[in-house]
């Protein structure tokens, strides 16, 4: 493999080698006299799971490392193997020394602002390069299956379903029966399953159905985010949070309407994911801060100005999700955070 064939070379040139906490990534150097030289090998052939800030800090940490030991004089070259370049190129214009390898192709790029040459091995490496199979690029894993997400949709559809075939999913008498959230009852009968249950429940297909569109769309990039338990937990917590925010609304209020709808919910799923987004530099996947700050205020603004809309809900379930959000996401620096 190109990889291991390169760090064989810098050995047999007498370079030690430097193990990393981070995976995929190696060090080799040399002193000279009272300077050190530096090759920073990346292993990014079936993905970079770096962006330019945490590969400057990387940088940072390498250059510290050597400080501490009395070296002030360090030059450092990173070699990216990847066949995504146009990735890789963003590190090469970020002003450090990169060189990047194209596994699609064994071919050494070095741009017009990079060292033309490094201890007087390029030449050694590029007839290495030449001389090497070009591998075929990995296959790519299976994507993360939202299997929470999913069964919480699946739960729903059936529960209307089973509900609709039975009688009128529309009708308010109807959905008390069965366990929506009406104030009078919580409070003369003591019913508090109902801030559970009315969190399952959907008056009329329409309402179903913008719902679970909703979260089919953001559900699954929340949970592969912070993971199954979390979501789950993420989930629940926020649907009664907002269920309570309905019912507390409801009762200083004196407005007992029957309320049920998983909404709430989804309004937790929504401000949870907004935080997450934030945390990574405003882009998770395909989401970007931008579009989901644009997404929460239309639904805001919707729900305002539309009649019937529970927005003492809404609006609890969005501050509780980012509250939960604050609790369990915790980002993924390992890959990235020390040397």
């Amino acid at each position: 493999m190109v990889v291991q064939r390169f760090e064989s070379m810098l050995e047999n040139a007498q370079f030690s080698r430097i193990e990393s906490n981070i995976p995929k990534m190696r060090m080799f150097y040399q002193i000279y006299s009272d300077k050190v030289y530096i090759f920073h090998v990346c292993d990014a052939r079936e993905k970079i799971l770096f962006d330019r800030y945490s590969y400057q800090k990387i940088i940072r940490q390498i250059q510290e490392e050597f400080f501490n030991r009395g070296f002030f004089r360090v030059d450092i070259l990173s070699v990216i193997f990847t066949a995504d370049i146009k990735k890789a190129k963003e590190f090469a214009e970020f002003g450090e020394a990169v060189w990047i390898v194209d596994t699609l192709c064994n071919r050494l790029m070095i741009y017009e602002n990079q060292p033309p040459d490094f201890m007087g091995i390029r030449e050694y490496f590029e007839r290495m390069l030449a001389e090497s199979p070009v591998q075929k690029p990995p296959k790519k894993k299976n994507r993360y299956v939202s299997l929470c997400n999913t069964c919480i949709v699946i739960i729903n559809v059936l529960i209307f379903f089973w509900l609709e075939a039975r009688g009128n999913t529309q009708s308010a008498y109807y959905m008390v029966e069965h366990g929506a959230m009406y104030v009078p009852y919580i409070i003369e009968r003591g019913q508090m399953y109902r801030l559970f249950t009315a969190m399952w429940l959907h008056f009329g297909f329409e309402h179903l159905s913008s719902n679970m569109f909703s979260l089919l769309l953001l559900g699954d990039n929340l949970e592969r985010a912070v993971g199954r338990g979390k979501y789950i937990l993420i989930y629940l917590i926020s649907g009664l949070g907002a269920s309570m925010c309905s019912f507390l609304y409801n009762f200083v209020t004196a407005s007992y309407a029957v309320a049920a709808g998983a909404s709430g919910a989804i309004f937790g799923v929504i401000g949870a994911l907004f935080y997450v987004v934030a945390k990574n530099r405003g882009r998770l996947e395909d989401m970007t801060i931008f579009r989901l700050g644009i997404l929460i205020v239309y639904i805001l603004y919707t729900g305002i100005t539309t009649p019937g809309i529970d927005n003492a809900a809404h609006i609890g379930g969005l501050i509780i999700g980012v509250l939960l959000a604050i609790l369990f996401y915790q980002e993924r620096r390992g890959e990235v955070d020390e040397c």
